[in-house]
C-alpha cells in the first residue's frame, strides 16, 4: 500500500510552508510519495537538495521525474515532479486573470505557462507526463469549468476532487464526483496545501499497491485502478477531520490568498520572485 499526497503549494509562490517543512511533514504523516505543484514553477523540486541543506533530510536519489528523499532514521519518501499550470481562455466571469488550472505530473523538460490551455495539454502529454482538472468546476478559483471539462474529458487523465473545494464550496466537489461516475471518470484527491494547519490532513489518496519501479510509471498504470474509481472514493472519508475548525481558518485565509494573489504573489515583479 502506499499513502499520496498531491497538489502541494510551497512558500516559494503562495503556500505556508517552506519546502523543507513540507518534507518534514510528509515523513510524520507517513507519506510515501508527494507532489509539489506550485503555481507556473517547478523551482521546489529542481533545486530540492539546495532547500534541504542542513535539513536532516538528505535527497539519495535523482531523476528527471522524481527524487527519493532520505531521512536521518533511515525512511525514504518520493517527490514527483509537478506544475500548477496557469494557461488561457479562462471561463471565469469574476477572476479571468486567474486563467484556467492544470496540474502536470511527472513530465520531463520544461513546459511554458501563460499558454493556451490545449496545446499546454498536448505538451504535458507529450513530455511523459499526467495531465489533471485541478478543481475543474470552481471557475473563480482556476477551473477549466464543466463544458470545457465534459468537451475534451479524453484529454484528461484525471479529474481532481479538491482540497478547496470544502465547506461552502463542497458543491463543486459534489457535483464533480456525480460526473465522474456517470462519465467513469478516473478521480484524484488533491489537497491543494495553501494552509499551514491544512497540510496532510486530508485528501490523501491511499493505493492498494506498493510503488514499484519508476513512481511516475506506476502512478499511470494505477490511473484505472480502484484507487482512482469514483465509485471507491467518498468525499467524507477524504474531507479533513476537524471541518468546523478548518472551515473557519478557510474563510479568512481564502480572503487574504485572493488579496496576495491579486495584489502581490501573482505580480512576479510585485513579489520579487524568479519564475522559471
Amino acid at each position: 500500500m502506499a499513502l499520496i499526497a498531491s497538489h502541494i503549494h510551497s512558500n516559494l509562490v503562495d503556500g505556508a510552508l517552506r519546502v523543507s517543512q513540507i518534507i518534514e511533514r510528509a515523513f510524520q504523516h507517513g507519506l510515501d510519495l508527494i507532489i509539489i505543484t506550485d503555481h507556473d514553477t517547478t523551482k521546489a523540486f529542481d533545486q530540492l537538495d539546495i532547500f534541504l541543506f542542513n535539513s536532516g533530510f538528505i535527497v539519495e536519489t535523482t531523476k528527471s521525474t522524481y527524487k527519493i528523499v532520505k531521512s536521518k532514521q533511515g525512511k525514504k519518501l518520493i517527490v514527483v515532479k509537478g506544475c500548477e499550470f496557469t494557461t488561457f481562455p479562462s471561463t471565469s466571469k469574476h477572476n479571468p486573470e486567474w486563467g484556467a488550472h492544470l496540474l502536470g505530473i511527472g513530465y520531463k523538460g520544461k513546459i511554458y505557462s501563460f499558454e493556451a490551455t490545449l496545446p499546454t495539454i498536448k505538451a504535458i502529454k507529450e513530455k511523459g507526463g499526467i495531465v489533471v482538472a485541478a478543481h475543474p468546476l470552481f471557475t473563480d478559483f482556476g477551473g477549466v469549468g464543466k463544458d470545457f471539462l465534459l468537451r475534451y474529458s479524453k484529454y484528461f487523465d484525471l479529474w481532481e476532487l479538491n482540497g478547496m473545494c470544502v465547506g461552502p464550496f463542497r458543491h463543486y466537489n459534489e457535483e464533480l464526483l456525480e460526473l465522474a461516475r456517470r462519465y467513469k471518470k478516473p478521480c484524484f484527491p488533491g489537497g491543494d496545501f495553501h494552509f499551514e494547519l491544512l497540510y496532510f490532513e486530508g485528501f490523501l489518496l491511499e493505493t492498494d499497491t506498493e510503488i514499484r519501479g519508476n513512481p511516475v510509471e506506476w502512478l499511470k498504470r494505477q490511473i484505472n485502478s480502484s484507487a482512482f474509481n469514483p465509485k471507491n472514493l467518498k468525499l467524507e472519508e477524504l474531507e479533513y477531520s476537524n471541518i468546523s475548525k478548518m472551515v473557519f481558518n478557510l474563510g479568512k485565509n481564502y480572503i487574504t490568498f485572493k488579496l496576495l494573489s491579486q495584489f502581490g504573489i501573482r505580480n512576479k515583479k510585485k513579489a520579487g520572485i524568479v519564475w522559471d
